[in-house]
């Protein structure tokens, strides 16, 4: 059993806030009662939705691996879930997506588009406005 509000599952009549599963790779995953599956993908067949199809991921919306609550699970595609990548260890710009190519600073945004600045503050301002245009969840 799943609950929506606060994304617990039941596991033998009693709701765990926590759910019943093992983090596996910073997500809850449920096993047990021939289940094997990360607990968001869980909930979506839980709940009957049919919006997840095989060529769908479950993206957490507020970024947050750990929170099944259905609010905040939406089906998207591996594009889409792809843009809320955070910043890598190897970033020396400290912006996701904007690196130093020797020369200027080039962005990469949807699609591998590459565009060249020559401050780092021109880079991050035309990066910025594309990931609000695109939609990209908004990093950390």
């Amino acid at each position: 059993m799943y609950c929506p509000l606060t994304g617990s599952f039941a596991y033998g009549g009693q709701m765990k806030k926590k759910g019943v599963c093992k983090v596996i790779g910073g997500y809850y995953w449920i096993t047990g009662y021939r289940m094997n599956e990360p607990a968001h993908r869980a909930a979506f067949h839980l709940m009957g939705d049919e919006r997840l199809t095989r060529d769908m991921v479950v993206d957490h919306i507020n970024g947050n691996k750990l929170d099944n609550r259905w609010f905040n699970l939406r089906a998207v595609t591996h594009t889409v879930n792809s843009r809320n990548t955070g910043l890598q260890k190897n970033n020396k710009s400290g912006i996701t997506g904007v690196r130093w190519n020797g020369k200027r600073w080039s962005v990469v945004i949807s699609g591998g588009k590459t565009r060249t600045f020559s401050t780092l503050l021109d880079a991050a301002a035309y990066r910025r406005s594309m990931e609000v245009k695109l939609g990209y969840r908004r990093q950390k």
